[in-house]
């Protein structure tokens, strides 16, 4: 009876340490996932500078006429 009782305490830490490993996974391909997204936005973001600063500058010489 006590070995059954061991095996059954084992195998409940087993599931619980499996069930958090798989949370903690997802968790961190979430977090991925968003990093991701952000790089591929601040790429876009970096790639569009120069049209944006001479948006801007065109638009001070266009105020300063």
């Amino acid at each position: 009876a006590y070995r059954d009782a061991n095996r059954e305490e084992i195998r409940a830490k087993d599931r619980a340490r499996y069930e958090g490993n798989r949370e903690e996974i997802s968790t961190k391909a979430r977090a991925n996932a968003r990093l991701s997204a952000a790089r591929e936005e601040m790429r876009d973001v970096l790639m569009a500078m120069p049209q944006i600063e001479q948006m801007i500058l065109s638009e001070g010489e266009n105020h300063d006429q």
